[in-house]
């Protein structure tokens, strides 16, 4: 397993940022990224347990698990 940790100062609330950062569509704009849904989380859409598929240019795709 491999961990990639990201810090930016946002200049909004965390109240704001959170929900649209966690919902998984939204990372294509943010990344440039193509983001496909490969399963929901265990009891919400995008929570533990949800996994998506993200390609960044020309990198090759990975998958990213909620824990």
């Amino acid at each position: 397993m491999q961990r990639i940790e990201i810090r930016h100062d946002f200049s909004l609330p965390v109240d704001r940022v959170y929900p649209y950062l966690s919902e998984h569509e939204n990372l294509g704009t943010l990344f440039g990224a193509t983001v496909e849904r490969v399963r929901d989380g265990d009891t919400s859409r995008n929570g533990v347990g949800s996994v998506r598929r993200l390609k960044v240019g020309p990198l090759p795709w990975f998958e990213e698990t909620v824990t």
